[in-house]
């Protein structure tokens, strides 16, 4: 009993030997083993694995496909760049205006309200609120720019400001009637990442989809790629059916009409 133990764990221990001599453990200079291994994991073949362990990575490969997989890891294990990312809205946008009258008059201190149509509190006593809109298209062009490294992430803020009429009463009674605006602010987060000249950014509704160093495909939005200084497009803002106003990251809708496009550019900061 006791030499078929030792057996199975020479057997066990040889195994182990077989399979660390097989596997190719690699040191990175500059980035982290899970950031590279996020990033060439689409490139691994059946049979194939690769993971990481600090700033080294695991290969288990054929010795040709090694060789290959070795040479992606150095171009991917470089010195983190220092990235301006621009973006840029251009096209149709409707601008609404809100106007509020007030008129009519006031006895005895009571007051009535209304939006069109005069509604009475008290015998005597009446003031009427009026209220207008009116709609413009106009084109649109707004950019803001904002720095990032290579391969990591950042919130792009896409907001408007919308106008809200507000009434009150001071102390004395007078009604008292103005205009505030309210922020509407959402946005998206992208990751871009250097190939050379040439550029590819995640893009997600949520910073989850980057979960740490790794990335979320079934979270992401979309990935797009181009060249480096070009101009990219990768979504729109528009209007569902209830007239809300709706980011749209890499994927349209039918029920959704788009009203600008978002456009994206990754140039090297200086």
């Amino acid at each position: 009993m006791r030499s078929k133990r030792k057996t199975l764990l020479a057997a066990a221990l040889l195994s182990l030997a077989a399979a660390a001599q097989a596997a190719d453990v690699i040191t990175l200079n500059w980035r982290d083993g899970d950031e590279v291994t996020a990033a060439l994991r689409p490139q691994l073949r059946d049979g194939e694995k690769l993971g990481a362990l600090g700033n080294q990575l695991i290969l288990d490969a054929p010795p040709g496909r090694s060789a290959e997989l070795r040479r992606l890891i150095r171009q991917l294990d470089v010195k983190s760049s220092s990235l301006l990312v621009e973006v840029a809205q251009d096209g149709v946008s409707r601008e609404s205006k809100s106007a509020v009258q007030l008129g009519g008059q006031v006895q005895g201190g009571g007051y009535s309200i209304s939006t069109g149509k005069p509604m009475t509190l008290r015998p005597g006593s009446q003031v009427v609120i009026a209220g207008g809109a009116s709609q413009s298209n106009t084109r649109l062009q707004a950019s803001q720019a904002l720095r990032m490294l290579d391969g990591k992430t950042g919130f792009i803020e896409i907001g408007s400001s919308r106008p809200l009429p507000w009434l009150m009463f001071g102390a004395d009674g007078r009604p008292v009637v103005g205009v505030r605006y309210q922020d509407a602010v959402t946005g998206f987060y992208a990751r871009p990442r250097l190939r050379g000249q040439r550029v590819t950014l995640e893009l997600a509704a949520s910073q989850q989809a980057f979960n740490g160093q790794s990335l979320d495909s079934a979270k992401l939005a979309t990935t797009v790629e181009g060249a480096l200084g070009e101009w990219l497009t990768v979504g729109g803002i528009g209007r569902d059916q209830s007239g809300q106003e709706t980011v749209l990251i890499g994927v349209s809708r039918s029920n959704v009409q788009l009203e600008r496009s978002i456009k994206v550019r990754v140039t090297p900061a200086q």
